[in-house]
């Protein structure tokens, strides 16, 4: 299937197949009762997979792989703060694990990268190639909406608190839009592959807390993203004159 031929249908069977591969292979570790070690691998298994599937399907697309902006060039300072001060938030709030082993750290920022590339690519990168024809709106909320949904698969976990889940799927939608506003700004799908690598790297480790301190960070998390979308709704203005 080409990019140019796919319908909204599509593009959220792309996003199901995506979670439907990562928990397929999430299962099959825990079958194999795998160790902390054998489930990362499984997971960065699953990614690479769906890695290698979206990337060809750019490639199969009228748009070239390097043309969704793999470069750092002509970005907005504030964006490069505002991202920074996102990926720190849970560090700061819940601490680092500091027992967590030096091959387990690895294995996940190699899990990570391939995690930040993965769902970017799709979520930003291919929903672009898709709507770029159409509303800057519509493109920034649907892609937002499905991120936010697929990402709402924790609140099946009966250990998860109802009203954590709820602002961890306010939280992904808030994400998404702060992403989509990034990329449609910048046009740099790199800015928004590495901090997704870096929030979801700072968030895998990070301490294990309770409850009430997770909710905090997640609602210090969100108020931090409406300031991000209105300073982004400044900067709009600068990337519309140049």
């Amino acid at each position: 299937m080409m990019i140019k031929k796919n319908s909204y249908l599509v593009l959220i069977l792309y996003s199901v197949f995506l979670t439907f591969t990562v928990s397929f292979f999430s299962a099959l570790s825990v079958i194999s009762n795998v160790s902390e070690k054998g489930m990362i691998l499984f997971q960065i298994l699953a990614f690479s997979l769906m890695a290698v599937f979206f990337t060809r399907q750019i490639i199969k697309s009228d748009m070239p792989l390097k043309k969704l902006g793999f470069s750092l060039k002509n970005i907005d300072y504030r964006i490069f703060i505002m991202l920074g001060v996102i990926v720190l938030v849970q560090p700061i709030m819940l601490g680092i694990n500091l027992n967590i082993s030096l091959s387990v750290f690895l294995l996940t920022v190699v899990q990570m990268i391939l995690v930040g590339y993965t769902e970017e690519l799709l979520f930003r990168g291919i929903f672009y190639l898709k709507l770029k024809d159409k509303s800057p709106v519509l493109y920034v909320l649907f892609s937002s909406l499905v991120f936010c949904l697929l990402h709402s698969a924790s609140a099946i976990n009966p250990e998860t608190g109802s009203i954590l889940v709820i602002l961890q799927v306010v939280n992904a939608f808030l994400l998404g839009i702060i992403f989509a506003l990034i990329y449609f700004l910048t046009k740099k799908i790199l800015i928004v592959i590495l901090a997704h690598t870096f929030f979801n790297i700072f968030a895998s480790i990070s301490n294990q807390v309770s409850l009430e301190r997770n909710v905090y960070t997640v609602i210090v998390l969100s108020i931090l993203y409406v300031f991000c979308i209105l300073v982004l709704a400044i900067i709009r203005k600068k990337y519309n004159q140049a």
